[in-house]
Order: structure tokens, then C-alpha cells, then sequence
């Protein structure tokens, strides 16, 4: 299927719901792209009913908004047709509080959709630079609270699930299912014309506080009109818990088996967090999935953890002269970030966008050690270190690097960089400066028990030992879960021989898991050819760093406008 045809069949399945109920209603016509700019943590309140990344509910179902105001506590769309409609974006909320419709939306005053619609007339241009300036802030407010699993090892909170939130209103013909399994909050719905097929979803990462909350599918729209049955668990515990997320998914999939029947198939598919959730599945029970689709996915596994430990280390010793591990979080961010940030900059107050030599040097060390040389990273550097965050304006990177290298089910410090040779090149051959860093640098040992090498003891490794077909789609200037997790899933699927069963595909923009409705359709339906018809779809090349840094590169499955996406020439 091509894109408009994607598109227009998505269009006919967002004329069938009922959450523009009330609102004026037009003929909708679907043309182009629609981008659903919405980052792993931009859920509000999903086990409310809420619309999750990267949005299941239909937002794109033409009801007319006649003013800003409007937006607040309401479906957000737009009056379109295929002349003006070039992309509308749902940047989340900042804070849920009051009543809710009879659809799930909040009506708060806290809560506040954007959206763009970009048309010729002045009204809609100056439209569209005010929230691409505000969607910079929302970002900052809602994706922070994710940043870093919670450092403790200490006893964890009381988890519950509201279980008055478990229920939403199934698509017409369809059935929906909730309750509660093994402590994990969950959703099933299958349609009256269920193909026999299920897919599951696994969400990412929730914080650490105690409400356990579901997600609906994001590609539920298209699932339920193709006859495809899908679940969701919101897992028995938040926190940066893998192994409590792969253990309560498979769970549900048994739970369908008993309330549904044996599905033919099974997808895994799943974000970030939720990303690391389906590798480490389809490793862990081979059998119980049939193909995977993990998307900005943490596909290194601690590799992630060690970005965050280098980007730091770095700042330090470029930026101080000297550097630290742990670090006393409120002195680092109020008292050795300022002074890092002028150290680096060219100007006084020009940090990230113009540095001197040293800031020269840690942005390209932060590229080589973030996925190599590629498009679109500049854009992302001046993005995630300008943006304002929970440690302060342009933190948002410093932020990542307060925790003491735990992370939930792994004691002790799990983070390691003993053997890494920091660069600010590409050329093997380290230079003065580089020698003199990698010298002088802090070298932190992760502790003995801090790793696992298998299993689901702690934080689960992923081995790329897979045995069925998996897509990946990652964003080249997230700098929040970096594709350098591609570049280590490529290169462990490789070494257990098993490269026939993975394509991987590279998005332009800033954001961490932004993609668009036909992108994540176009993955989605390019894996089920794989699997019923034997398809195998094109993919990009992770594994040369050749076609990485090419102009082009990104641009054979970008489909759609993204938030400082490079171009394509």
C-alpha cells in the first residue's frame, strides 16, 4: 500500500469514531502526511483513556476548532482538505486534573493540546512558529520526567491500579476487555472480524511512582479495521523494570489464550522503554511470538546508561578540567554545569549553538559516542541542550548524568566506561588532545553485580540471538535514547548470525520516538508482509558508517514533517 493509500484508509477509519461528538464535522479529506509529534513520555493520563504516543485515538477526525482556546480539554483537529493540510501535532499535557468528558479527555485547565495546520494565509504562518517555540517547551515539561530510572535500591512503592480506568469503549464491531492480571492493569480488544492474529504493546518507561496505568495500541485504528486483536498491560511495577515488563506482556498473551482463543500469530511491538521489552521477549520465549516491532527502542541495553555516564564525564573534563562519578546532583546542576557551559561556549550566553574549541570538541565526542556522524545531528544537539528541563534551561543531557548508576532490579553501579577510547574524530589515530583526555578522564567499573549477563535476574541483557522477523525505526537526533542503540542491536543480530531477520530503518527529527501514522503503519504492515508472504522490506544500513554520514541517509522511510528534521536533499 502507498502512503496516500495509507493515508485515505486511515481517514476512513477516523470518520467512525465518536470523539468529535458535538464539534462541527466536514467531509475530511486525507492528503500528504500526518505527523503525530509525540515523545515516549507525551501520555496524558493513558489509563484514563487518554491518547498515548503516538496517538490511538482520532485526532485527525475533522472537527472544527474555531479558536485557540478551543484546544483546551478537547479533541484537537483540523479543518482540512488536501491543500492545506501538511502535518497537525499533539505535544501532550503538562499537568491532568478536574473532570473528564464521557470520551476519557480531560478538561483541566492544565491540560494543553497543540496543533499546526500550515495553510497560506498569514494567521497559520504565525501559527506555526508559535508552536514550534512551544512545542520546544512541552517537551522539556513532559519527556525530563522520564530521563533517569530512579536511583535507589530501596524498597518499592505500593503499586496499585485504578481499576474505574481500565474501561473504554470498544470500536464499533469490535469487543473490549479489561481487568486486572497478576497485578498489572490490562486492555484487550478484538474486532468482530478478528483475522485470528493478535498484537501486543509494550509501553515504555512510566516514572517511579506508584499508579499503574494501560495504554490502547497506538496503531489501534488500523489493527481493529484490518481485523487484527490487540492487548496491552500497564506491567505490576513502574520504574525502569524490564524484566517485570517482559514476564506480565507474555502473561496477558496467556491471559488472551483464556479469554479469547490461541491467536494464529503474535506481534510484539513496543517504544523505548518498551522497545527493550520486545528484545529481550522474543529472546527470552522464542516461541511465544511470531515478529517484533521495537521502536525507539533501547536496543543497547546498558549501553544507554553508559551514554549518559560519557556525555557527562566529558562535559567535566572539558568543560572543569577535571571530572567526577558520582556527582552530588544539586552542586553538579547549580553549581559545575554553569561553569562547564562557560568554559564551552564561544560567547558569553552562546551555549550549545556557538562554542569554542573544547565545546567544539565535546559536541563531536557526544556524536561519535551518540551513533557516529549522520544527518540531522546538529540540529539535535542544539535541541536536547537547549530546551529547558527538571535540572534548568538546556540541562536536559547534564540531568541524565545525577544518578549513582543503579537502576531498579540491578544493585549497585551498573554504568562502565573503563574501557571506552573517547574521541573528537573519526581518525583511529588519537591525537595529543585525545590522548591527554582519555588520561585524564574519570574511569568508572561497573560493580561485579551490577550486570547480568542473561536472564531476567536484573535489568535484561539483550544477547541479538532472534529467531523470527524484526523492524526497528529509530529517529536520528534523539539524543535521549541515541541510535548508537541501533548500531549495537545491528551488531549483536550480526555476530549470532542472524542479520536475514533484521531491518532497521532510520527517521529524520529531534525527538524521541517521533513518527508519523504512515510511518509506523508503512513498519507495521511491511512486517506482516514478511511474515505472511516471506517480503523481506527494505531497511537502512547501520552498520556502515559510510552510508550513516551520507545526506540522504534517513530519508527512504521518512514519510511525513518532523520537529527539526533535516531536509532530505
Amino acid at each position: 500500500m502507498d502512503s496516500d493509500g495509507a493515508e485515505a484508509g486511515l481517514s476512513r477509519l477516523y470518520r467512525q469514531f465518536e470523539s468529535c461528538r458535538g464539534y462541527q464535522r466536514k467531509e475530511a479529506r486525507v492528503a500528504g502526511s500526518v505527523a503525530f509529534h509525540v515523545a515516549d513520555r507525551f501520555e496524558p493520563n493513558p489509563g484514563r483513556g487518554e491518547p498515548a504516543f503516538p496517538i490511538s485515538w482520532p485526532l485527525l477526525h475533522n472537527c472544527r476548532l474555531p479558536r485557540l482556546s478551543g484546544m483546551f480539554g478537547r479533541g484537537v483537529a483540523c479543518r482540512f482538505s488536501s491543500a492545506v493540510i501538511q502535518d497537525a501535532a499533539v505535544l501532550g499535557r503538562v499537568v491532568a486534573s478536574g473532570p473528564r468528558s464521557k470520551h476519557g479527555l480531560s478538561r483541566a485547565r492544565k491540560v494543553v493540546f497543540l496543533y499546526r495546520c500550515v495553510t497560506s494565509n498569514a494567521e497559520d504562518r504565525m501559527r506555526k512558529s508559535l508552536i514550534l517555540m512551544l512545542s520546544i517547551a512541552m517537551v522539556a515539561l513532559t519527556v525530563p520526567a522520564a530521563a533517569a530510572p530512579g536511583n535507589g535500591n530501596g524498597p518499592a512503592p505500593k503499586y496499585f491500579v485504578d481499576e474505574s480506568a481500565l474501561p473504554f469503549d470498544a470500536f464499533p464491531g469490535a469487543t473490549a476487555m479489561w481487568g486486572v492480571h497478576n497485578g498489572a492493569g490490562y486492555r484487550i480488544e478484538v474486532p468482530g472480524n478478528w483475522n485470528g492474529d493478535l498484537v501486543m504493546w509494550a509501553h515504555g518507561y512510566r516514572g517511579t511512582g506508584p499508579e499503574l496505568t494501560v495504554d490502547n495500541h497506538p496503531l489501534r485504528p488500523l489493527l481493529i479495521a484490518l481485523g487484527y486483536a490487540w492487548a496491552s498491560s500497564s506491567y505490576s511495577r513502574n520504574d525502569y523494570d524490564v524484566a517485570t515488563g517482559v514476564q506480565d506482556t507474555h502473561a496477558l498473551a496467556k491471559r488472551f489464550n483464556g479469554l479469547v482463543g490461541n491467536p494464529d500469530k503474535v506481534y510484539l511491538t513496543g517504544v523505548s522503554m518498551g522497545g527493550h521489552i520486545t528484545a529481550v521477549s522474543i529472546e527470552q520465549y522464542p516461541t511465544a511470538y511470531d515478529a517484533a516491532l521495537p521502536a525507539c527502542g533501547v536496543l543497547g541495553d546498558f549501553e544507554l546508561f553508559d551514554y549518559f555516564l560519557d556525555f557527562n564525564v566529558a562535559a567535566q573534563q572539558l568543560g572543569a578540567g577535571s571530572s567526577a562519578f558520582p556527582v552530588d546532583p544539586l552542586e553538579y546542576i547549580g553549581l559545575t554545569v554553569p561553569g562547564i557551559k562557560a568554559n564551552l561556549e564561544a560567547v558569553p550566553g552562546s551555549w550549545p549553538f556557538v562554542l569554542n574549541a573544547k565545546g567544539e570538541n565535546l559536541k563531536s565526542l557526544t556524536e561519535l559516542r551518540s551513533g557516529g556522524e549522520r544527518p540531522n545531528f546538529d540540529e539535535a544537539w542544539s535541541f536536547w541542550n537547549s530546551i529547558p528541563s527538571d535540572a534548568g534551561p538546556g540541562n536536559f543531557l547534564f540531568g541524565l548524568g545525577t544518578s549513582n548508576g543503579s537502576i531498579a532490579r540491578s544493585p549497585g553501579n551498573t554504568v562502565d566506561n573503563a574501557d571506552v577510547v573517547y574521541q573528537f574524530d573519526t581518525d583511529p589515530t588519537l591525537t595529543t588532545e585525545e590522548q591527554a583526555f582519555n588520561a585524564g578522564v574519570v574511569r568508572v567499573t561497573q560493580d561485579p553485580q551490577g550486570r547480568s549477563p542473561n536472564g531476567l535476574a536484573q535489568v535484561p541483557p539483550i544477547s541479538g540471538k532472534i529467531s523470527i522477523p524484526v523492524l526497528t525505526m529509530h529517529n536520528l537526533g534523539d539524543l535521549f535514547v541515541p541510535v548508537h542503540n541501533e548500531i549495537v542491536y545491528a551488531e549483536r543480530v550480526a555476530a549470532q548470525g542472524n542479520g536475514d531477520l533484521l531491518v532497521q530503518r532510520a527517521i529524520r527529527g529531534v525527538l524521541h520516538c517521533d513518527f508519523t501514522a504512515a510511518e509506523f503503519s508503512a513498519a507495521f504492515l511491511d512486517l506482516v508482509a514478511w511474515v505472511e508472504l516471506g517480503i523481506k522490506p527494505a531497511g537502512d544500513d547501520w552498520l556502515d558508517p559510510l552510508a550513516v554520514a551520507d545526506p540522504d541517509f534517513g530519508c527512504a522511510h521518512t514519510n511525513g514533517s518532523h520537529v527539526l528534521g533535516t531536509p532530505c536533499p
